[in-house]
């Protein structure tokens, strides 16, 4: 049996329909093949604000555009990933079959955080006005449909409705000679003409961006230093090849920045300079100090720009106490920000809740610790505040696909 058959199976769609009741929002699945995306496999519900964008001019495509750009994120990353649609509408889409090199994504939504009603309204008015839909009838009983729910609630569900159906996969699997060329065969079936193919990110480079934004040179050092590092052989990569990948570092940074309309006025100035250090490195270290000359400009751009200050305040009162408990309204306290305010800005910025965010700067400062000491996984779990090493590896392949000592193992410095 192939995956595509599976997925129309009837107790497939009694996982779905659990997992839609649960949730208590539609639930779709579909393939994606080298950018493209199929019509619906399966679907269950649909809201009547989706309805009414989708029989607007374009409303189609820019819904289908960014489904398809988070899904490509999670199928690449193979976790869960929240995003927000063009209507501002919450949604999260998860890869099915994680195990395999199959391209079926499920996705939940849309929805509005639970943390911040506030937005809803507004958000969704400013999306059906770029539709050109200037004077929206019943808009309030369209969005009456959109749920309310927690940020931290819906990916959980979604890992669960994902890890039924794999289980489900598993047992059938035995069963099915040759799925992968039949799968492939019939999926193509499906796929309509292509969109526009969104980036990947092999460098990481968004997540430097972003890091920019914080204003904190330490933790874009690492992040750059993690990168260089991360190249397949590490520190015994050739260093020709690690000289060119600080260099495409470099511009996929800058890139990224400018998509993220960061002030990148400057950068490119400096590059004459980035190169000069580049030829002259002998280290990653080297490497890396390159590279953050140039960076610098957009930290320091950034550090002063009041669109971006909260990410600053944000990451001075989060860092220091990232080995600790960290609670949403501590920290939001601390900035003297209402808690939803926090959650809202998250989503918006990096399509996270608070507890994501705070997992991943604890899986980054984890990677560090793993590549550059000998501290054991329980005692770098404790340095990252994660108390039981088995909720640290889990965490930590959520983010990087791999367990710690895998990590290690591959990138870690040689005795």
């Amino acid at each position: 049996m192939t995956p595509l058959m599976l997925l129309r199976l009837p107790e497939t769609r009694e996982i779905l329909a659990r997992a839609a009741k649960a949730a208590a929002m539609p639930v779709a699945v579909h393939y994606l093949h080298g950018g493209e995306e199929g019509p619906c496999i399966v679907g269950i519900e649909q809201r009547a604000a989706c309805r009414y964008v989708h029989d607007l001019p374009g409303g189609l495509m820019a819904c289908r555009g960014c489904r398809i750009k988070a899904s490509l994120e999670a199928l690449r990353d193979g976790i869960a990933t929240p995003f927000l649609c063009h209507m501002g509408f919450a949604c999260v889409t998860a890869p099915v079959f994680p195990g395999t090199t199959q391209g079926f994504a499920v996705t939940f939504g849309p929805y509005c955080p639970a943390e911040a009603p506030e937005t809803l309204r507004q958000d969704a008015l400013r999306g059906l006005i770029a539709l050109g839909d200037e004077d929206p009838e019943e808009i309030d009983a369209l969005l009456s449909g959109i749920r309310l729910a927690n940020s931290d609630a819906i990916p959980a569900i979604v890992e669960w409705t994902v890890a039924d159906l794999d289980a489900l996969w598993q047992r059938t699997a035995e069963e099915s000679a040759g799925r992968a060329a039949a799968d492939e065969l019939q999926a193509r079936v499906y796929a309509r003409a292509p969109l526009r193919n969104p980036e990947v990110d092999p460098l990481r480079a968004a997540a430097i961006a972003a890091a920019l934004t914080g204003g904190d040179q330490r933790e874009v050092r690492s992040a750059v230093l993690t990168v260089l590092s991360e190249s397949p052989a590490g520190e015994r990569t050739l260093l020709p090849a690690r000289r060119a990948r600080a260099l495409a570092l470099t511009g996929a940074v800058i890139e990224a920045a400018e998509r993220a309309r960061l002030n990148t006025r400057g950068c490119w100035a400096q590059l004459p300079a980035c190169i000069e250090g580049v030829a002259a490195a002998r280290t990653n270290a080297d490497l890396a100090t390159a590279v953050t000359g140039v960076l610098r400009v957009i930290r320091r751009r950034a550090k002063c720009s009041r669109k971006d200050a909260w990410l600053a305040a944000l990451h001075k009162a989060l860092l220091p106490c990232l080995g600790e408990t960290v609670t949403l309204n501590a920290i939001a306290a601390e900035l003297g920000e209402p808690p939803s305010t926090i959650t809202r800005r998250l989503q918006r910025k990096f399509g996270m809740s608070f507890s994501e965010y705070v997992a991943k700067q604890r899986v980054g400062r984890a990677k560090h610790l793993l590549r550059t000491t000998r501290l054991g996984i329980g005692e770098v779990a404790q340095r990252v505040g994660i108390r039981e090493t088995g909720n640290f590896s889990k965490v930590f392949r959520k983010f990087e696909g791999c367990s710690p000592k895998q990590y290690r193992t591959r990138f870690g410095r040689k005795p």
